[in-house]
């Protein structure tokens, strides 16, 4: 037997080749260069012998490996998306790439139908090339809407892997159905801050939620209120304001998007509604959010949440600076909503050609409920800067929730001037003394060694601003956290404490002593006698 097997290897390490035939009463065997096979009758066993692989074959069937050792089939491709999702265009198919020990190319195959066991495709592609990390299907046409499942495999050339598990996602093109305003009517003029809003339903199975909208521009190039309805198309009517978001006094423009699942809108017709006598308020977004109820196996919509979301922008003004100068004030972002704000970015805007706005900080990743963050704002003038007002905007951009808020405030350019040293020593011990009694102001104080050092120059008029600014900016910020301007230096009780009783003591022992003094004298007197 160990004869047979040597012979063999022999056979398969030579580059010659023999062959062995014959019928049932004769055989024959027979070379040929390269390879070496057994054949009998109909039924054909070959061994060929090469220099990097051999083969066998029977019949049809036929089974390869390269130097002996099997060859490896890829790893199974994994899914990324879309998974149990909504699309609204024939969008591309992305899975993470298979694995091949042997480090052959691979390449893809994709099935997607609408049926789960897939006995018929609606689309599928067998030569996707892989691309590097993650490999995806650009070319995916399906014609009609509806629940589509979608699965891949890898071909290293040899072998298939095994297909992906199998994902669906909801095709959706079309956008819910036209609707429109219906109250309060168009051109309302009302001195109500917090009218109840109401609209005709869209039509739409897939519908995800309602944006009601409120800007004061005309192309709502600035959302300053937006509101969410959310899970229902019978959910049109809005009216939960509370006292920290109403409507100021003057000209809004309001609307409605209706979005489905698939993120297809269709936008409403819009209408103004004019509001007399309002105090002014800074932005607040809300949005509807339920909360989620489980019990056993099943969940269900709890109540209805109101989230707000409100942002503060507080900038010291005014400020003035000369041609040739430059300033550096902080600016305020604040949070006063109730929900966390991601991924905010900042920019300084103005409408002169030749004043320079640099922010220190252009995007603030998160903002928590109540947070502050100060950043600089440094303003740079040339020569050629108009000495007159210019206005400066703080745009905010929020992504989540989406929305924008922004403030503006004015910056004069002076001409040199004397002005009075005076007035502006008595508004910095003023702001000093702002500083002793509100803690949340101190990030201003930036603004006040600018003004010392201007001070020092006898730019009087430079510094006499610089100071305003701090003082309203540290008055502005107090305000918007809600709290009371301390104008008076905070002293402490104890040293007074201290003091009294250091008095009292003395009185105490005055006393005593006096008493004692008495008492001796009156026995001095005594003896005498």
């Amino acid at each position: 037997m160990k004869k047979i097997i040597l012979f063999f290897i022999l056979l398969i390490l030579i580059e010659g080749s023999l062959a062995f035939t014959g019928s049932s009463t004769s055989y024959d065997l027979r070379g040929d260069e390269g390879a070496t096979s057994l054949e009998q009758n109909s039924t054909s066993y070959g061994l060929r012998s090469f220099v990097d692989y051999f083969a066998s074959s029977s019949n049809t069937t036929l089974y390869n490996s390269r130097s002996g050792i099997l060859n490896s089939i890829p790893s199974i491709p994994i899914l990324n998306s879309p998974i149990d999702s909504f699309i609204k265009s024939n969008t591309n198919l992305n899975w993470s790439n298979s694995t091949d020990t042997e480090g052959d190319p691979l390449s893809y195959s994709i099935e997607v139908s609408d049926n789960i066991n897939f006995q018929y495709t609606n689309y599928s592609n067998s030569s996707i090339v892989e691309t590097k990390n993650t490999t995806q299907e650009v070319n995916l046409n399906l014609t009609n809407d509806g629940l589509y499942y979608w699965r891949v495999k890898a071909f290293d050339g040899t072998d298939n892997s095994s297909f992906s598990e199998i994902e669906n996602f909801t095709l959706d093109t079309i956008p819910p159905i036209e609707f429109n305003l219906t109250s309060p009517e168009n051109n309302t003029n009302s001195t109500d801050p917090t009218p109840v809003l109401v609209w005709s339903e869209t039509t739409e199975s897939n519908f995800q939620e309602y944006l009601i909208q409120f800007s004061n521009e005309t192309d709502f190039s600035l959302i300053n209120f937006s509101f969410k309805n959310v899970n229902s198309v019978s959910n049109n009517s809005f009216g939960e304001w509370n006292e920290t978001q109403i409507l100021s006094n003057g000209t809004w423009y309001w609307r409605v998007i209706a979005f489905d699942k698939a993120k297809n809108s269709n936008t409403s017709n819009i209408f103004v509604y004019n509001v007399g006598n309002v105090g002014n308020v800074g932005i607040v977004v809300t949005q509807d959010v339920f909360t989620s109820q489980e019990s056993g196996q099943s969940k269900s919509k709890g109540p209805r949440r109101l989230q707000q979301i409100a942002l503060d922008i507080i900038q010291p003004s005014p400020l003035s600076l000369f041609t040739n100068d430059s300033i550096i004030t902080p600016i305020f972002i604040i949070n006063r909503g109730d929900t966390t704000l991601r991924n905010i970015n900042l920019k300084a805007i103005t409408d002169s050609i030749n004043l320079d706005l640099q922010l220190t900080q252009e995007n603030i990743g998160f903002l928590f409920p109540g947070q502050t963050i100060a950043l600089d704002l440094i303003m740079r003038s040339n020569s050629e800067t108009l000495i007159s007002e210019h206005s400066i905007t703080i745009e905010a951009n929020v992504q989540d929730p989406i929305f924008k808020d922004s403030a503006k405030f004015f910056i004069n350019i002076l001409e040199f001037g004397f002005g009075e040293r005076k007035t502006v020593t008595e508004k910095i011990e003023i702001i000093n003394t702002l500083f002793d009694g509100n803690p949340d102001c101190v990030e201003l104080k930036g603004l006040i060694d600018q003004a010392e050092i201007e001070l020092d120059k006898e730019n009087y008029n430079k510094a006499l601003s610089l100071v305003e600014a701090a003082i309203q900016g540290c008055k502005d910020l107090v305000a918007s956290l809600g709290k009371e301007l301390v104008t008076k230096p905070r002293r402490d009780t104890n040293i007074y404490i201290s003091i009294i009783e250091t008095i009292i003591a003395l009185i105490f022992f005055m006393f005593i002593y006096r008493y004692y003094k008495k008492q001796r004298m009156i026995k001095k007197l005594k003896r005498t006698k």
